[in-house]
């Protein structure tokens, strides 16, 4: 296409050229410039930041099955984002194939679903669900859109910011649910690959691209398209990894607006787990830094940072928190074959449950009801930060038992949380003391001494440890 507007461009002269889309790069607009020696050059454009939209990556899967898996996370994102019945959603899937099974599995839980495979009928347009491939999207307007699942992960970045700008066109809150299993993304490079294959072939001068349909520069207008598509599948690859460390957001604002956010707060999934222990003091701190960006200026409100914040901590907190009481796992085996469904005990899980909140009530009891759910949420974690890393997860009771058998006043004043006789990372001893100076402060009881407070901080820790142990020494989840 681009080459043919080359060519209409130089047969018209001189012309007054507009340009009008929702994906102009500083990179295209060079790569115009150098082919069309333009002058006078006006650019206007907004911000291409989707504030409203919510980013999470989905790494391991409740359920074998990806499409039970969703249905499995859809009660949850429907009571997060206070959903009722009239919301919509597209099913991305990675090949027309794959169509009718997904079809058929989010049918029986009675969502109104529809396989969409060329036109789209207006009597269809007000369905729950569209279930299609990329190249079927164009040109679509699905209303109400509120919920996008990549199933199949673009291969131009220009495909993923056209895919969730389709979501919450009111100024909603949507969420786009990006799976990045080992299957996808391996899946995603192979298309990434063919797709460089080809440009490079169109790149190799033969007869058939130097014809008369074609501009005497149309070898140089080739190449340039090329480095232009070769820098729009380059800004995927993040997206690609398994666990995404930058800005999920920042990728598309760098490529298009030339800003590289660094931190939005919780509007993904991946600075949502950085931000995650951060205070409101804090998080108000970093909003300033985000809302001085180029293109940004004051357009991020505090109270849609509390908003999101609450949105993406309840989904952590059910998808990566809690053990839910059925669960599909794969053990330890090299062979996939040998994979079985392993059900959790109910019960068992119960009982631990009852002990650890009985424990919370106790140091607690001074306090309201709403803060005995900030004291759960802060020792948990504490947990979670610690067992990330499975050489902390192997010194973890080592490092209780040690400070509940001999931690005194003066060795925390001397900063020794954690005794020296036991290996521990630094990373795993700042974390930890950071944990408990934050679980401290929740109390904020004159009454409770500072052993109390370790021994009261620990038994919490060893409570949660003790019920997570199976899921994190035994089982995978995926």
């Amino acid at each position: 296409m681009f080459i043919a507007l080359v060519k209409d461009i130089e047969v018209l002269g001189d012309v007054q050229v507009v340009l009008v889309s929702a994906t102009i790069s500083p990179t295209l607009i060079r790569l115009l410039n150098k082919e069309w020696e333009m002058k006078d050059v006006c650019i206007i454009r907004g911000i291409s930041l989707k504030s409203k939209i919510l980013i999470y990556q989905i790494v391991k899967m409740f359920d074998l099955d990806p499409y039970k898996d969703v249905l499995l996370r859809l009660r949850v994102i429907r009571k997060s984002f206070k959903w009722e019945n009239n919301f919509r959603m597209i099913v991305m899937c990675r090949s027309s194939h794959e169509i009718p099974k997904a079809n058929y599995v989010l049918k029986t839980a009675g969502l109104r679903t529809f396989e969409y495979y060329a036109s789209l009928p207006l009597e269809r347009r007000d369905n729950t669900c569209l279930i299609t491939v990329p190249s079927n999207l164009v040109g679509i307007d699905f209303k109400g859109c509120k919920l996008f699942v990549h199933f199949r992960l673009p291969v131009l970045i220009g495909e993923f910011y056209q895919d969730i700008g389709r979501l919450s066109r009111d100024n909603t809150r949507g969420l786009s649910l990006v799976y990045t299993t080992s299957e996808i993304t391996r899946s995603q490079r192979r298309q990434s690959t063919i797709l460089r294959q080809n440009v490079s072939n169109l790149c190799t001068p033969c007869s058939s691209i130097r014809s008369s349909h074609m501009p005497s520069s149309g070898g140089s207008i080739i190449s340039s398209h090329a480095d232009y598509v070769y820098d729009d599948n380059t800004q995927m690859l993040p997206y690609c990894s398994r666990n995404v460390a930058e800005c999920m957001h920042g990728v598309y604002t760098t490529f298009y607006d030339g800003v590289n956010i660094d931190n939005c707060l919780f509007n993904c999934s991946s600075c949502m787990r950085r931000n995650i222990m951060l205070d409101m003091v804090e998080i108000k701190g970093k909003l300033e830094d985000l809302n001085r960006l180029p293109n940004i200026d004051g357009y991020i409100s505090m109270s849609d940072v509390v908003e999101n914040r609450r949105i993406m901590l309840e989904l952590y907190s059910e998808w990566e928190c809690n053990l839910s009481n059925t669960v599909v796992v794969r053990e330890r085996k090299t062979n996939i074959l040998n994979k079985r469904h392993i059900v959790l005990d109910e019960k068992d899980i119960k009982s631990k449950r009852l002990a650890s909140q009985s424990m919370i009530n106790i140091i607690a009891e001074n306090k309201d009801e709403g803060n005995k759910e900030v004291l759960k949420h802060s020792a948990l974690v504490a947990y979670l930060k610690m067992v990330s890393n499975e050489k902390n997860n192997m010194d973890l009771l080592a490092v209780v038992n040690s400070i509940k058998s001999g931690l005194t006043d003066t060795e925390y004043a001397n900063n020794n949380f954690v005794r020296l006789k036991y290996s521990l990372t630094q990373e795993s001893s700042r974390l930890l003391r950071g944990c408990f100076d934050k679980f401290k402060s929740l109390i904020g009881n004159e009454n409770y001494s500072i052993n109390s407070l370790v021994e009261s901080f620990l038994t919490i820790l060893c409570d949660i440890h003790n019920l997570q142990k199976s899921k994190f020494e035994t089982y995978i989840f995926y």
